[in-house]
This record gives structure tokens, sequence and C-alpha cells, in this order.
């Protein structure tokens, strides 16, 4: 782990200047320690907004994935930290992403009961249009579970109930590949695998 590493998870004053210093003189922000987390996904873990903020300046890659596939904006979701979340999805952070159980964030929120990271996940990405967010609705992990499958309270489950009525004219399922993005084809889901719903 590099001092970048260790000043990430430090939610002070002085870790934070910690930080800014190492970037001024060169530190990679983008080193994988044993692991590989970057400093941002430690950043995103402790709800270190300042540090996680000053590390996308300095071009941090928010989908940069461990060895389990967890992006920063995975560990935003699973602690429930809004401000990281949502810094997380204005610079980029790909809600398509799965871990390798396939799950995306918003799994993971729901799993956990993160009723306002749902939200946010919701509202930000209702922002590309309807379709979009039926698609992340649909997206299934390796058990063939959604969003709402996983969801730990009724809270949830009827916000994303409200969200799937709305778009239930999006009934297909294409396959997640390794690279997804918003300009995927239909293709039909092949039976035990992790698939997510992208146009």
């Amino acid at each position: 782990m590099s001092a970048l590493h260790n000043a990430s998870c430090c939610v002070t004053d002085q870790g934070y200047q910690c930080v800014v210093e190492l970037l001024k003189r060169g530190a990679n922000v983008n080193q994988l320690d044993a692991d590989n987390w970057t400093p941002l996904h430690f950043a995103a873990r402790f709800n270190n907004v300042s540090t996680l903020l000053k590390l996308l300046e300095y071009n941090a890659d928010p989908n940069r994935a461990d060895r389990d596939r967890w992006t920063p904006l995975h560990n935003s979701a699973r602690n429930g930290r809004n401000r990281c979340v949502q810094e997380l999805i204005d610079h980029g952070a790909d809600l398509f992403l799965t871990t390798r159980y396939g799950e995306t964030a918003l799994h993971i929120a729901c799993r956990k009961g993160k009723s306002k990271v749902v939200e946010k996940i919701m509202n930000s990405i209702e922002k590309l249009g309807t379709g979009k967010l039926t698609n992340l609705l649909m997206c299934q992990d390796v058990e063939g579970r959604t969003a709402e499958d996983v969801a730990s309270s009724e809270y949830i489950r009827s916000l994303l109930r409200r969200e799937t009525r709305r778009g239930s004219s999006y009934d297909f399922v294409p396959e997640l590949t390794k690279s997804p993005s918003f300009e995927g084809t239909r293709v039909k889901k092949k039976k035990g695998s992790a698939a997510c719903t992208i146009l």
C-alpha cells in the first residue's frame, strides 16, 4: 500500500493536506495495492469526500475495479456514502459495471438497505432517459436476481416497482459485456450468466 493509499483513508485535514502534497509530487493516483484497490477505493470506502474530489481532479479512474470487480462506486453504495456516490456518478462512474457476482451498485445499495443511495442512482440515470433506468432495473446478478429481488426493505422495493411499471415496455435483457456502454445491441440472455440491459 502506498503513502497515497494510506492518506486517502484519513478523514482529517492533515490527511487531506498529505494527499494534496503527494499528488503535487507526482504520486500515481491510480496505483493499485495488493487487492487492486486504488486510493479512490479507500476515499469512497471511508466517505472521505474532500480527498475523493481531489483524486478525481487528478484524473483518478472512477471505474477501476479491484480483484472482485468492485469499483469505488460499489464501495460507496455498500456503505451508504451518499455524497461520494453522487460525486462518482458526476465524474463518470459507470452504473452498469458489475462485481464478480454480477451486482451493480444499485444491487448493492438495495441489498444493504441504503435507500438514499438507491434514490441517487435512480435519479442520476433517469436523466439519461426512462429506457436507461429500466435497463438498470432489469440487470440480473449471477443468480438471476434483479435489484428488486435483493432489496432489504419494502420502501426500496416500492421505489423500484414504481419505476419498473413506468418502463414496462422494455422487456429484453442483453448480455452484459466486459466493457458495457449505453450503445449496446439487443441480444438474448445466456442462462446462468449475469445480464444487464444496455441500449
